[in-house]
């Protein structure tokens, strides 16, 4: 063939030579677009898999912020058919999340979820630089960008129902809110638990105090130590930092002093005998909205804003099964206002607490 091709340099060329010539070519180009279709149907077809990557800011089995995350996202992966993939990294620093990230890209994943505030301004960036990626990125009611979807519990509704716990429960009249920082979902859960203890409480004492941080466990504790010391027997409050504090009243055995927090896989735990309530967050919808996309044929989710809530399966809530404070009054009071969160007749108001 190479040698026809050759013909095309003399001087001398029949007309059916070039009949022949030109039908070769049209030919090969027809073969080898047929080729290149074919190849491209062949690459689609092979995408029989969505990849989502985790970066957790503490461990994946955490009994708290980032197992809450990791379990959805198996919990969904597992009943997928093989159709969602995990990978994750944990104990993620904002410094080192971007270059975390970036390798998953390069592998093809395309969805990353940033499960904590502290990443805010490593999503930013990457969203500008990875436009056909998904960013994920919680907790936030701030839609961020067009390829980011943020995430919001709205934990002032559990934070509600323990705070009416709280009110009914409390022998001493003053209860404790250890939190993480004054912001975010934080921020919320706690407002939400002031409402829920001056719904049934007024005169209720509340005290308030911060660790600074998500997971400073042992700053929790030392504050959790000082309420009780100062006659506080009921004390609440978010994040993985919580188990700090819920370790710190499992010291008193024989004490009526309880905690209430956001995790229920506390209760499995040898401190688990002072948990009075807890919440469980339930991302599942998250990755829910990631394998119905993929399963439409898209390979990314426009920005939005999705909220979790009690009435959407965002969160479950639970009592202590043996506890002598939970009579049936509080179980009663508690269910009548998660009634009224699934009716929509209940709106907590988490935003008029000042403190």
């Amino acid at each position: 063939m190479v040698r026809q091709l050759k013909l095309s340099h003399t001087k001398s060329i029949s007309k059916e030579s070039k009949m022949k010539k030109l039908l070769i070519f049209f030919i090969v180009l027809m073969m080898s677009s047929v080729s290149l279709f074919a190849s491209g149907e062949q690459d689609t077809s092979e995408v029989t898999q969505v990849k989502v990557a985790l970066l957790l800011p503490s461990s994946a089995d955490d009994k708290g912020w980032s197992q809450g995350m990791y379990d959805a996202a198996m919990r969904v992966a597992d009943s997928s058919e093989g159709k969602m993939v995990i990978e994750y990294s944990e104990n993620m620093k904002p410094v080192d999340a971007g270059s975390a990230a970036r390798q998953y890209i390069a592998q093809g994943f395309s969805y990353i979820v940033f499960h904590g505030t502290q990443f805010n301004n490593t999503v930013v960036e990457l969203a500008e630089d990875f436009p056909e990626v998904t960013l994920i990125f919680g907790t936030s009611s701030e839609l961020l960008g067009d390829n980011i979807i943020s995430y919001q519990p709205a934990t002032e509704q559990p934070g509600y129902l323990s705070g009416i716990i709280a009110g009914m429960a409390t022998q001493t009249g003053k209860i404790g809110i250890v939190g993480p920082v004054d912001g975010g979902d934080a921020a919320q859960y706690n407002r939400g638990f002031w409402l829920g203890i001056k719904s049934v409480n007024p005169d209720a004492e509340i005290g308030v105090a911060h660790t600074g941080s998500y997971g400073d466990y042992v700053k929790a504790g030392e504050l959790a130590q000082t309420f009780i010391n100062d006659g506080f027997d009921i004390l609440a409050g978010s994040a993985q930092q919580g188990l700090g504090a819920l370790q710190a009243v499992a010291q008193y055995p024989d004490k009526e002093v309880y905690w209430m927090g956001t995790s229920e896989l506390h209760y499995q735990g040898p401190e688990g005998y002072k948990l009075m309530a807890a919440c469980t967050y339930y991302y599942d919808p998250i990755f829910d909205s990631v394998l119905e996309a993929f399963n439409r044929g898209e390979t990314s989710i426009e920005g939005q804003v999705l909220w979790l809530t009690i009435p959407n399966g965002g969160f479950t809530f639970s009592m202590a099964e043996e506890n002598a404070l939970l009579n049936d009054d509080i179980r009663g009071a508690v269910k009548d206002a998660e009634d009224k969160l699934m009716s929509g007749d209940l709106k907590i108001d988490w935003q008029s607490v000042k403190y």
